[in-house]
């Protein structure tokens, strides 16, 4: 395993490690404020528009698709890992940087929300925007991670200089 390899897992393992301590925060707050229900542990108002942290839980995939196939997904999940493990192992030399950082924050986002599983039977939701009456779902730093993965991935793939070297 090369160093530059060798970085791209330790920054997965630093992202995984950063959703898990959050994660840990947020439920260990909670349950000292409310230790039979989620408590609001933050809220910001700003006009129309506001941010809260209040822990949820997810037993589906986003937006809790697919919540009655718990262990298809599960094995979809690992399977996918799996995957973008082996692929960024095999092929790290030949990828782009930003391809690289994208699969490195979809790797991580999706290794957090593996752990919540396998840990909580769960996934740990906690962070909610709204705005008006409309409310985003909520979601995690995992969450967030394979969102601004893709959106790189995409990114580079669709609009780059280079979009005829996918990888």
């Amino acid at each position: 395993m090369t160093t530059r390899s060798l970085s791209t897992f330790l920054t997965s393992f630093l992202l995984v490690s950063l959703d898990w301590v959050s994660k840990l925060v947020v439920l260990l707050k909670s349950c000292q404020l409310s230790p039979h229900s989620p408590a609001l542990l933050y809220s910001y108002v700003w006009g129309h528009f506001s941010f809260l942290i209040v822990p949820s839980f997810n037993e589906g995939a986003a937006f809790g698709l697919f919540a009655q196939y718990k262990i298809p997904l599960l094995i979809f999940r690992v399977f996918v890992i799996l995957c973008l493990f082996l692929f960024l192992g095999i092929k790290f030399r030949s990828l782009h940087i930003r391809t690289r950082i994208a699969l490195t924050l979809i790797l991580a986002g999706a290794l957090g929300n593996v752990g919540d599983i396998l840990f909580h039977g769960k996934v740990v939701d906690f962070l909610s925007i709204s705005y008006y009456s409309w409310s985003f779902p909520s979601f995690n730093l995992a969450d967030a991670f394979i969102s601004l993965g893709t959106l790189l991935l995409v990114g580079h793939l669709y609009f780059s200089k280079e979009h005829k070297k996918y990888f």
